[in-house]
């Protein structure tokens, strides 16, 4: 099709109000959808246009028309100027505003009854979750505590092993030492040579090094003082 502008002769293929009617959807979709309500004053004659302040995301307050909820029935007027409902569903014509207010007013508080038992469950899950994690971390503890006291009672057991095992070799090394206190003694004579070593506490092993590492060590020394005499004497 084509349309001719006789004012200044122009023509376009294009409707001239196109772009009138593409801005006004735009503006339409871009309208908030209405706050349905059940509320009787909303039902009530030449009611004026409410709306109902929201916040959006972004903290500006949205302006929300608010309408009457009546389900699937719609309103009209007949031809003496009387406010009707009519029904789609059920082609049923009411003038009680009570009657339209049934159906909204039910899946309201199917709704609301739906939300109750979600949070319900949603709330036994989350208590289960929460019971669950805390035996786990009660069964976990319990097997670390376990472990714990397994090695403290090994080491323990190690500690009392060593110190009887050091009271017991002190205990023999006080015997060596009056062994060796005896050695070149006249039999039945007591002798007191090694009480020094008896009350000092350390075992016949710990002497023996000791007494090994000052014999080597005076070894070395005369021999080295053996050397240098022998070199003095050239």
């Amino acid at each position: 099709a084509l349309y001719v502008n006789h004012a200044d002769g122009s023509s376009t293929e294009d409707h001239p109000l196109d772009a009138y009617f593409r801005e006004m959807l735009e503006r339409e979709r871009g309208k908030r959808a209405p706050y349905y309500s059940t509320m009787p004053a909303w039902y009530c004659e030449n009611s004026v246009v409410r709306y109902r302040n929201d916040r959006a995301a972004d903290g500006h307050t949205l302006r929300t028309e608010v309408v009457p909820a009546t389900g699937s029935f719609v309103d009209m007027f007949d031809l003496y100027g009387n406010r009707y409902w009519y029904d789609l569903r059920s082609e049923r014509i009411t003038f009680d505003a009570d009657d339209l207010r049934e159906e909204p007013a039910a899946l309201t508080i199917q709704r609301i009854f739906r939300g109750y038992r979600y949070r319900k469950d949603l709330y036994a899950m989350h208590w289960a979750a929460k019971k669950i994690g805390t035996l786990w971390r009660t069964k976990k503890f319990q097997g670390v505590l376990r472990g714990l006291n397994v090695s403290r009672d090994q080491a323990a057991r190690c500690m009392q092993g060593m110190w009887r095992t050091r009271v017991a070799r002190i205990a023999n090394s006080k015997t060596v030492f009056e062994r060796l206190g005896r050695v070149g003694q006249r039999r039945g004579r007591k002798t007191d040579k090694t009480a020094g070593l008896q009350a000092s506490g350390y075992s016949f092993l710990v002497v023996r090094r000791r007494v090994t590492f000052l014999q080597r060590a005076l070894r070395k020394w005369i021999l080295h003082k053996v050397v240098a005499e022998m070199r003095t004497a050239k």
